[in-house]
């Protein structure tokens, strides 16, 4: 449970941080080629960014639904293995979301992520999987709780 709340610390941190600085992120914008790149690149930047702002919110969801499924996942019933299997899903949604924002700070600068800084040819394509990946984590965290709250409503 430790390690729960520090992910949601940690979660929480970083989404503040993003939410502030996302406010001051404005750029002018340019009418040559390389600014219509760069616009693109921020166009994408920004709907991943969308992605992000989307599902970090649940994050909190999910440690709730973890801790309302662990009385049933204590007990040995058929109901109780249940719980267990929807708390794994819950924590992997909770680990991926975790490990994507990681990954994706570990590949982007500030300026890139906030600012709309141009992205070289190799970091709009990690721009490309990063889209990928994050929407398998919106997908991954918005299972995970459907399954919880339709377990806890029957």
């Amino acid at each position: 449970m430790k390690r729960l709340s520090t992910y949601l610390t940690i979660s929480l941190l970083f989404t503040l941080l993003l939410v502030a600085s996302c406010k001051d992120s404005k750029k002018e914008e340019s009418t040559n080629d390389t600014t219509e790149t760069v616009e693109t690149g921020q166009t994408q930047m920004k709907k991943v960014m969308d992605i992000h702002d989307e599902v970090m919110p649940k994050m909190r969801l999910l440690g709730q639904m973890t801790q309302k499924l662990q009385s049933e996942a204590d007990s040995t019933t058929t109901r109780g293995q249940e719980a267990l299997s929807i708390i794994g899903d819950l924590k992997d949604a909770f680990d991926s979301m975790n490990n994507w924002m990681v990954g994706f700070g570990d590949r982007f600068t500030p300026d890139e992520i906030l600012d709309g800084a141009e992205l070289s040819s190799e970091k709009q394509q990690w721009l490309n999987e990063e889209e990928e990946k994050v929407k398998v984590v919106r997908d991954k965290i918005n299972g995970s709780l459907e399954k919880a709250e339709a377990f806890l409503g029957s």
